[in-house]
């Protein structure tokens, strides 16, 4: 049985049992996306791929604690906006890490399931250029042959993290001007194994 000493697991490295991965949308292409059916996007007129998997930790890797896998994640919104709320979808897999799908379009019906959610709030706007992380663009229509401006919108830079707790997995979402979203910690399996049997590495974050 694993024991722990105040707090801390007694194995700051551990292998993950599973693969741990996120939700997100890209911009739509036909070679990568080939099979996919994309949709647009209101707010800028885009189209994208809907729900591909950034895997952030994989079955079978050296996860150290102090060392989070981070992610940098966009989203957008209406440029007159009072409120930015939206969720982080974390999903898991047991396939082997050689048999990922790349997004739930292509995953079989065992191969992903729902994880957790994270809850991010900006809290209430208006959101200006003076709020760091948040970018006012300008979308563009296509009016015979000729790019034309369209509606402003804004969109949220931020970083999702996650990393091992002495509970669990944490995981974070934090914009760059400071504010952020804590999940609770998170019951995972790990395999277990003396901290000599796996590989130590050095210190510092692993950027995804």
């Amino acid at each position: 049985m694993q024991r722990r000493l105040q707090g801390t697991s007694v194995f700051r490295t551990r292998r993950s049992h599973n693969s741990y991965g996120i939700l997100r949308d890209e911009l739509y292409d036909k070679e990568k996306h080939t099979g996919e059916t994309p949709v647009r996007n209101t707010v800028d007129g885009r189209r994208y791929a809907i729900d591909q998997i950034v895997w952030l930790i994989r079955s079978g890797d050296a996860v150290t604690e102090d060392q989070p896998r981070i992610h940098k994640c966009s989203r957008i919104a209406s440029a007159d906006a009072r409120n930015f709320q939206w969720k982080d979808k974390v999903v898991v897999s047991r396939n082997s890490p050689d048999d990922l799908p790349s997004s739930l379009a292509r995953a079989r019906t065992t191969d992903v399931e729902l994880f957790h959610e994270i809850e991010s709030d900006l809290g209430p706007g208006p959101f200006g250029p003076e709020t760091g992380g948040i970018t006012r663009r300008r979308r563009y229509v296509l009016i015979e042959r000729h790019l034309e401006f369209g509606k402003k919108f804004l969109q949220v830079d931020y970083y999702l993290s996650i990393s091992i707790g002495s509970e669990g997995l944490d995981f974070k979402t934090e914009v760059c001007w400071g504010k952020r979203a804590v999940s609770r910690p998170l019951k995972v399996e790990f395999i277990e194994k003396e901290a000599d049997d796996i590989p130590q590495v050095t210190q510092g974050i692993q950027r995804i």
